[in-house]
């Protein structure tokens, strides 16, 4: 069954934030520039498209001034003139290019540029800045930064070579196959491969697409201070940062501005229930609809406002009054629609009880004369066998002798035993020791059976325990010895047993620093872990290794140990019984 909905989502996009360092290179730049994306779109989507709504729907409404970062997009993004355009000429043209001759191009191009500046600027209108050589700057909204040319080619090329890619995409895992589609054979192309700013590009536009189509919220964080110290309030830093998000802006326009509006037929279906002259049906336009609930709750003509198609609510405290009102009609609305309801099921629980006790005398009828019919023939049936079987043991009674009793039960016994033993050994079950099937036999073998399935049981448990390699043999103990400790006191063991156990999960073995820093100690187990800590809860991502003596919490950037505990300091280790994967070593003090 197809589905005609749309699904609905909701998505979080964490922004890595403004990146201004005493040194910014090609990585600050483009990140800076995927913020001035973000800050455009948030312009448009609050200020600008709030305000344009207004002027579009006829609303009176005084134009509130705010910074449009445009300028700043167009001049990094623009095709053919913008500088990730330039940037890409320079890596692409023939001859010697070099970080000197970009910065050489750009000053060419943008040196007359209000919010671009450089060593050789001229124009006195700007700040005079202290640009060092091989330095750009850009003014940002968030503020100037300077920016050093030096690798800006090298890292915006990001060559990969196409065997490199071949030999990704003939790999098995499907996930790499999707990480290089250009190294199919069978789709060759001769196209140069995109540089690292222009996928940034493409892939930030992909990006504010989906953002327009969406419905976004922000969550605005303001950084108290630089120092990132608790408890200290920077107001020269916080000002800074509420101008330029344009967060004054925004309140400005939220103030002067409606709290509420809606379209004429959804704002007039969700409260036509509180007018007696809209309720249940309005068939005329509904514009005029929504007047006349209005006009019938009195309220003010200054606390709304009539658009070309929307209806606009000035104050929330109109909006809740309108709630409160409608959810106590539709209190009157549900008592109405109980009350039928009730009538309806009681009625179909009589029509139910009516059915049913036809049903049952129908049955108990049916059933009565059955029954009676039934012993009757029964009756019949075991009068007429004992009559036969008396007539036939009359008549052959003179052909037995005392002494053929015993030799037919002899040979009798003897069949039952033989057929008994066949049939088992045509319908043994498997040779593995968890197959509990076992053939029935008759009551007189029940015991003989069992003893037989007991014996064919040790039999199949010493043939497996033969062909055990001395590995699974340990694995074996390894896992009836975790069976002892968890099996019905942590919720997770039923899960790990069939997971075998690697011991080393991180290849850390083969880690040159870790050779040299532990002089190549051999390990018994290593993960990844999360370190918890004790003063204010948050985690840490760390290795945690186990060695023959010893217990290691390594950092995983530099492969440096944080904590070394002997075994002999551990005191004692608990586990949680839930379906969680946490772990406390008690360390003796």
């Amino acid at each position: 069954v197809k589905r005609r909905t749309r699904t609905k989502v909701i998505g979080v996009l964490d922004i890595y934030g403004f990146e201004v360092f005493q040194k910014n290179f090609f990585e600050q730049f483009i990140i800076n520039y995927c913020n001035e994306k973000l800050q455009q779109i948030f312009i448009e989507l609050t200020l600008k498209s709030e305000q344009d709504e207004y002027v579009r729907e006829g609303i009176e409404w005084t134009h509130i001034e705010y910074f449009n970062n445009s300028v700043i997009c167009d001049l990094i993004e623009k095709s053919n003139v913008g500088i990730i355009a330039m940037v890409d000429e320079e890596c692409l043209r023939p001859g010697q290019a070099s970080d000197i001759t970009l910065l050489e191009k750009l000053n060419a191009k943008y040196l007359h540029h209000p919010h671009y500046d450089s060593e050789s600027g001229t124009n006195p209108k700007k700040p005079n800045l202290k640009i060092g050589q091989g330095h750009f700057v850009l003014r940002h909204y968030a503020g100037d930064v300077t920016y050093s040319v030096n690798g800006f080619l090298d890292k915006n090329n990001d060559p990969l070579f196409r065997d490199l890619s071949q030999a990704m995409f003939q790999c098995e895992h499907p996930l790499l196959q999707q990480l290089f589609p250009e190294g199919n054979p069978q789709t060759p192309s001769r196209k140069r491969p995109s540089t690292a700013a222009t996928k940034f590009k493409v892939s930030v536009a992909q990006l504010m697409k989906n953002l327009r189509l969406k419905n976004p919220n922000y969550v605005r964080c303001i950084k108290p201070n630089e120092s990132k110290s608790a408890k200290i309030f920077d107001e020269r830093s916080v000002r800074h940062q509420v101008r330029y998000l344009g967060l004054l802006e925004n309140v400005r326009v939220r103030r002067a501005g409606y709290c509420y509006r809606q379209e004429y037929a959804v704002a007039l279906e969700r409260y036509k229930s509180l007018c007696p002259k809209t309720w249940p049906k309005w068939d005329r336009d509904p514009k005029q609809g929504l007047g006349e609930i209005l006009k019938f709750l009195k309220i003010k003509t200054s606390e709304y406002d009539y658009g070309r198609t929307k209806l606009f609510i000035r104050n929330p405290q109109t909006l809740f009054a309108l709630e409160d009102r409608r959810e106590e009609k539709l209190e009157d609305l549900a008592v109405i629609i109980q009350k039928r309801y009730k009538g309806f099921r009681e009625r179909r629980k009589f029509l139910k009880m009516k059915d049913s006790q036809i049903l049952l005398s129908k049955t108990f009828r049916g059933y009565k004369a059955k029954k009676d019919y039934q012993t009757q023939r029964n009756a019949a049936i075991m009068i007429a066998s004992f009559v036969r079987g008396w007539r036939v043991r009359k008549e052959y009674q003179r052909f037995f002798r005392s002494h053929a009793t015993a030799v037919i039960q002899r040979c009798w016994l003897s069949y039952l035993v033989s057929r008994f033993l066949k049939k088992l050994s045509k319908n043994l079950p498997s040779e593995s020791p968890l197959d509990r099937s076992w053939p029935s036999s008759l009551q007189r073998f029940r015991i003989a059976n069992q003893l037989v399935k007991d014996l064919y049981h040790l039999h199949r448990c010493r043939k497996y325990r033969l062909n055990l390699t001395p590995e699974k043999v340990k694995a074996m103990k390894e896992k009836a010895k975790a069976s002892d400790m968890f099996k019905g006191k942590k919720s997770l063991y039923p899960e790990s047993v069939p997971v075998p156990f690697k011991g080393e999960y991180v290849k850390l073995s083969n880690n040159k620093k870790w050779k040299k820093t532990t002089n190549n100690a051999p390990v018994i187990w290593a993960d990844w872990v999360c370190k918890i800590n004790r003063k204010n809860g948050k985690t840490v991502n760390r290795v945690l290794v186990v060695t023959a003596d010893s217990l290691l919490l390594i950092n995983p950037k530099n492969v440096q140990i944080k904590y070394k505990i002997p075994f002999a300091e551990i005191h004692r280790i608990s586990v949680s019984p839930y379906c969680d994967q946490l772990v406390m070593f008690h360390v003796k003090k």
